[in-house]
């Protein structure tokens, strides 16, 4: 829900190459297809069956479960209501505990809905609900695309008969309209949910339908919740309530991209995708420009300016005691820590905090995610550093600790620990040792977030999110707690705002609210009502206060190029009392909530847990559904016609693929058959392949059978690091009428990556030990790529090498640049290069192509051929376009080649398509 509507990314390992049309076609999804086994655990996993949904969870979220039944049952008339599917299916949805961050997920291949139980906490809402409601409309948006031309595909292919190749917006933007309009924490009712795009309005930017669908490299672009929300507002608001119904209904009868989608609009607006924008900008520059004349706006000195023209996100505003400022910032991709002082910025750390940067004398802290990388599971690390000796410590590494913040006496850190039950508390450790000093336990269905120690370093002050169906209340609390005494006081209730970021400041507290409809700094001081200090065109968050001087810093959302940071002077603040500060509020979606919202908002306390009877389930026995069917013709011959079975699995532990061909020329038949098991790490693999007449089955027939381990292992901290690494053996024997001969296939591959380099190493033997071993083939390859000296180029480096026997196909062609068509026994390739951005067009031919970068690479490779002793080298340049045909969200590279061949002592022009020379 976070990141994804999570249809998965990728296809199956399984799938053959024949299938190219079908590959082309999941690769161009941006919806996610398959997934990452759900780890299992040591619990005993259960399951309970309510009238339209299967839960599936380890035994100790059964409360959780129950929950999860009765709000889907309580959400589905609601649902149904909306869409109006033709017919329903049961949608199994699965509780996953086994993470750190906050998702949720709808996948094909299996059907299925995934919800990761670790909480979102900046909704001020029950997560459980809020992931009801998201992913809920999605099993129904599923539902909804099985009718007409789709329900023929879905007969002839199974679930990927369901690929989604209309706008992922379509979907998003629903989904997001129907947590907002159903509870008080959707992301529809956050002004800094829509600032990006506000800003893109307000300057007037002309861009085009195709770049809001399909992003830019050059622009920062609202993703498809941003746009889909305030598109779905908008037509529902000025053309048809039934406009998510209509888009999908239209879309299942032209199924095909660029016709289908604009067929759709039409049928919702009267016009295309380019028109509606049109529209569409026009109606909300109106209101947003109405809202910049009644809201007050307050002068600013810049310390770090707007950026001109590449996007800059800054969170986790931080001021130490000798005046620096010390904060996150991301630009191009890169994650960093840095600290501000004099007008100099300098690098502390690459990183990306995923909850808290907290910065105290010399030290600095923060947490991490960490991804598995062959599971659906994640952790947190935190890392304290002194910047002034360099030492860097680890206080938790693949734990349930986060969320640090450091005492301003720097003897102390308060995190925050979570129960594998998914209950929060608050310890207070030594700096010393990291030995606790105190703790204090979380009133059930609550988390404290947003926390900073006040002046005494035992204070914090925070915001108190209920996250869970057994908080008693709704909304968020502004809170201070005495980590001496245990003591909770609760400083203000939240209404109709979202607030954060608050810090403590002399007598009072200091914090951002959205009350006024945009979010700006507030303060409270103790025993009073709180009052709001100034305003900003778009966003104010992050204060961070200088008692000695008055100044109020803060990070400012400046426009579309993003953040900046401003100071304020108290001198220069005139306070606004809550009921005299003037009200714009961005409620869009309040046509769609009187259209198709409940009454009132659904409040998690009131809903009665599911009473069902409850049973063990087991993933392997229990989970499988055959997910994918039809008719497989081999592209290569086109001679051989056959079908295609494949079964996936609920938790994604286990998978079955058949295939059989029948030759029509030849009147001979192959078959193949894998399986693979991910219950743990060593994956586990069966194939047996069988070619041969069935009126000739003693001499021209031919089997094989191979069983093999596969060892994945590797991380992820985003805005670090990340390494992915596969060992593979596998053996076996083939039979090829009387004789039988030995199997042995080695494989490896190493990836990493760091925000500023990556570094690829694959490499495969495959032997038959029955034979000499010169039979054996051997290839290896590395490549890495670094950033280049100028803003987005990037430097390139390459060496392969191969032996293979005579009669064995090659698969080092296309290594070496200069002739694809060189071969040998032995081969070494090595090369480096250049490649450089020219231009980024984010310029479109109608719905047909939309390019969106070209780039030119120069380089130097060289080929040798160990056989002949023969070597060719060559220089040269690739000017490649960048470009996705049919407004689909799949980028294709074509380009020419011009290569000086060294030995040739001549130039060849070739055509490129995705590397290939043509």
């Amino acid at each position: 829900m976070g990141s994804t509507f999570s249809w998965q990314r990728g296809i199956p390992e399984s799938m053959s190459k024949r299938h190219l049309v079908m590959v082309l076609a999941v690769l161009s999804c941006p919806l996610l297809l398959t997934a990452q086994p759900v780890p299992q655990g040591t619990a005993g996993w259960k399951k309970l069956d309510s009238e339209h949904y299967e839960i599936i969870f380890p035994a100790f979220l059964e409360e959780d479960a129950r929950y999860s039944a009765a709000i889907l049952e309580h959400l589905w008339p609601f649902q149904q209501s909306a869409l109006q599917p033709s017919r329903n299916y049961r949608f199994p949805v699965l509780l996953n505990p086994f993470t750190a961050h906050a998702n949720g997920s709808v996948s094909l291949l299996p059907r299925r809905a995934t919800f990761f139980t670790s909480p979102g906490v900046s909704f001020g809402s029950d997560w459980l609900t809020l992931l009801a409601i998201h992913e809920g409309r999605h099993m129904f948006q599923i539902d909804s695309l099985n009718r007409n031309t789709t329900r023929a595909l879905y007969f002839l292919n199974g679930e990927i008969g369901f690929l989604p190749l209309m706008p992922l917006w379509w979907l998003e933007g629903d989904a997001v309209m129907a947590e907002t309009i159903y509870t008080s924490g959707g992301r529809g009712r956050d002004p800094d949910f829509t600032k990006l795009f506000k800003a893109i309005v307000l300057e007037n930017k002309e861009w085009s339908y195709n770049k809001f669908l399909l992003g830019s490299f050059r622009d920062e672009v609202p993703d498809a919740y941003t746009f889909g929300y305030v598109m779905q507002a908008w037509m529902r608001s000025e053309y048809s309530p039934e406009a998510p119904k209509t888009l999908l209904n239209a879309w299942t009868q032209t199924p095909v991209p660029a016709w289908g989608p604009y067929r759709a609009m039409k049928a919702v607006t009267g016009k295309g995708g380019k028109n509606s924008l049109r529209e569409m900008t026009a109606w909300y520059r109106a209101f947003w420009e109405r809202q910049q004349l009644t809201l007050p706006v307050t002068p600013v000195r810049w310390i770090v300016p707007p950026r001109e023209q590449t996007f800059r996100e800054i969170t986790h505003l931080n001021r130490i005691d000798d005046g620096s400022l010390i904060y996150h910032t991301r630009t191009d991709g890169i994650s960093e820590i840095v600290r501000h002082s004099n007008g100099e910025t300098r690098l502390l750390a690459r990183a990306r905090p995923a909850s808290a940067l907290s910065a105290a004398g010399s030290l600095i802290a923060w947490d991490e995610f960490q991804f598995d990388t062959v599971f659906a599971s994640s952790t947190t690390r935190i890392i304290v550093r002194d910047t002034r000796t360099g030492r860097t410590r680890v206080l938790a590494n693949g734990g349930n600790l986060d969320h640090p913040a450091l005492s301003p006496d720097g003897t102390v850190i308060a995190v925050r620990a979570r129960s594998p039950e998914g209950e929060y508390s608050i310890l207070l450790l030594s700096l010393a040792d990291f030995s606790e000093v105190s703790r204090f336990t979380c009133e059930p269905g609550t988390i404290l977030a947003d926390f900073r120690f006040g002046a005494d370093s035992r204070t914090l002050i925070g915001i108190l999110y209920p996250y869970s169906f057994r908080a008693q209340w709704q909304g968020s609390r502004l809170v201070t707690l005495d980590m001496d005494t245990g003591t909770l006081r609760v400083m203000m209730q939240s209404q109709e705002e979202r607030i954060s970021s608050p810090v403590a400041d002399s007598n009072s507290i200091v914090f951002s609210s959205t009350w006024s409809g945009i979010e700006t700094l507030w303060r409270m001081n103790e025993g009073s009502a709180p009052e709001q200090l100034f305003g900003r065109p778009y966003s104010a968050r992050y204060p961070t206060p200088d008692p000695d001087s008055g100044n109020l810093y803060f990070v400012d959302f400046s426009g579309s190029t993003g953040d900046s940071i401003a100071v304020v002077n108290s001198d220069d603040i005139v306070p606004i009392s809550r009921s005299n500060v003037p009200i714009v509020r961005e409620d869009f979606y309040h046509t769609a909530h009187t259209q198709e919202g409940p009454a009132t908002e659904i409040n998690p306390s009131l809903i009665a847990k599911f009473e069902g009877p409850v049973r063990d389930w087991t993933a392997e026995l229990d989970g499988n559904r055959p997910t994918r069917w039809g008719i497989a013709v081999d592209e290569l011959t086109r001679s051989r016609i056959g079908l295609t079975l494949g079964i996936d699995n609920l938790a994604g532990v286990l998978s079955h693929d058949f295939l059989s061909l029948w030759d029509v020329r030849t009147s001979t038949v192959t078959g193949s058959w894998t399986t693979r098991w991910s219950r743990y790490r060593p994956r586990l693999t069966l194939s047996a392949l069988f070619s041969g007449a069935p009126d000739n089955i003693a001499q021209d027939n031919s089997a094989q059978f191979t069983a093999g381990v596969e060892l994945p292992f590797g991380v992820e901290r985003p805005g670090t690091w990340s390494f992915h690494t596969l060992l593979a053996l596998s053996t076996g024997s083939r039979f090829t009428g009387s004789e039988a001969e030995a199997l042995v296939l080695a494989q490896i591959s190493q990836q990493w990556y760091h925000p500023l380099t990556s570094v690829a190493v694959l490499g495969a033997l495959t032997a038959d030990p029955a034979k000499a071993r010169d039979t054996a083939h051997l290839w290896s390859s590395v490549r890495s790529s670094l950033r280049g000296p100028l803003r987005r180029d990037s430097i390139g480096f390459y060496a392969a090498s191969e032996f293979a026997p005579d009669d064995a196909q090659p698969v080092m062609t296309g290594y070496y640049k200069g002739s694809d068509g060189m071969s040998g026994k032995g081969r070494v390739s090595a090369g480096l290069s250049w490649n450089l951005p020219l231009v980024y067009p984010d310029a479109a031919l109608g719905s047909l192509v939309y390019f969106n970068k070209i780039a030119a690479e120069v380089f130097y490779d060289a080929n040798s051929i160990l056989e002949s002793g023969e070597t060719l080298k060559a220089v040269g340049l690739d000017l490649i376009s960048h470009f996705m045909p049919l407004q689909l969200p799949f980028e294709i590279q074509a380009g020419i080649r011009y290569a000086w061949l060294f030995e040739q002592n001549g130039f060849t022009v070739t055509a490129l398509v995705m590397g290939i020379q043509l």
